[in-house]
């Protein structure tokens, strides 16, 4: 019965569900440096419109070249910045992606050791009640082997007579 014994797996099932909190808690934090990365950029590319709407404004009153160069010069490094931001969110999604593909696998380990238990449950229920119908078997066969030893009239117990 140790063999069939479905609780001789809690402890693997406990570390398969720990692996996978891990692996969830792992793909959750890539997930938020995806998104802090994204907002990132978002404030790039708002604050690179910001600076040419700031060169726009200077050139009405009175138009300096100097001054509008350095806006644009501004914005061309905000578009520099915002292309490596670009280049750090495809790495971060990436990363993330193999953190899913690791969740998928440690939640696949996990239902395979509750398929296991279940299969080893199911045995084990199928063992109990062959070993239930035995005994009830044994029983009866010993109240029908005293019902033979005994007289015809007392060959049931008060219980069983009707």
């Amino acid at each position: 019965m140790a063999k069939n014994d479905p609780h001789r797996f809690d402890t693997l099932l406990r570390v398969r569900k720990r692996q996978e909190e891990i692996q969830a808690q792992a793909l959750a934090t890539a997930k938020r440096n995806v998104q802090a990365a994204q907002d990132q950029r978002s404030k790039l590319a708002q604050e690179r419109i910001n600076t040419f709407q700031k060169a726009g404004e200077v050139v009405h009153p009175q138009f300096d070249a100097s001054e509008v160069r350095t806006y644009y010069q501004y914005a061309r490094h905000l578009a520099y910045l915002g292309d490596l931001k670009d280049m750090e969110i495809r790495e971060l999604a990436t990363k993330a992606e193999e953190r899913r593909k690791e969740l998928e696998i440690a939640m696949k380990a996990r239902r395979i050791v509750e398929k296991l238990m279940e299969r080893k449950m199911t045995v084990l229920k199928k063992e109990l009640a062959k070993q239930e119908q035995q005994a009830i078997d044994e029983v009866a066969t010993n109240y029908a082997a005293i019902a033979s030893a005994l007289p015809r009239d007392k060959q049931y117990p008060q219980e069983f007579s009707s």
